[in-house]
């Protein structure tokens, strides 16, 4: 049986860069949403373009964890306890 070639998804390409930039803060947090988001893609949920803003934010640094859990939390209409 042949295998088909991976395809890259826009999210992938978006975060990808993080990780060749190789600041190394930059690089983990890239790594660990491409990690998170790639699970929902295996599931055959799509990613918003308000998550992946989300993540980008986080990984530039401009808001930390638990803001970025709370504010997707929010989005997502609920709330998973308090980080």
């Amino acid at each position: 049986m042949d295998k088909k070639p991976a395809v890259q998804r826009p999210w992938q390409c978006d975060l990808e860069e993080y990780t060749r930039q190789g600041e190394a803060g930059k690089a983990e947090k890239s790594y660990a949403w491409k990690t998170a988001i790639g699970l929902q893609d295996v599931d055959g949920l799509e990613t918003s373009g308000y998550l992946l803003s989300t993540a980008k934010e986080h990984i530039e640094g401009r808001i930390d964890i638990s803001t970025a859990c709370r504010r997707i939390d929010k989005k997502n209409g609920r709330f998973m306890g308090k980080l």
